[in-house]
């Protein structure tokens, strides 16, 4: 448990975090590793066994993979919202 910063410099660096969404019918591939990029996970409960539960927080401000490198500059969004994960058996 705690806050954990979002993962950068490399691709899915660890905790990362990425939405596939369209902008008005624009794609958007917003990552949370990219330069420019800032957030953080508040890890309420945490589990390591089957069935137990993982909860908390995030929020940050993504980076539009689509916009870095182009002349009308660096998008971004932001993100704030609330994850619960049960685990599921090993098996699955």
């Amino acid at each position: 448990t705690g806050v954990w910063p979002w993962g950068s410099g490399e691709v899915n660096a660890p905790p990362g975090f990425k939405i596939y969404l369209k902008d008005n019918g624009k794609p958007r591939e917003l990552a949370s590793w990219l330069d420019g990029a800032s957030g953080e996970y508040l890890i309420k409960k945490w589990g390591t066994e089957a069935g137990q539960v993982i909860e908390g927080n995030l929020q940050g401000t993504l980076v539009d993979k689509n916009s870095v490198g182009k002349e009308t500059g660096i998008e971004t969004g932001t993100v704030t919202g609330l994850f619960r994960l049960i685990l599921p058996e090993k098996s699955q």
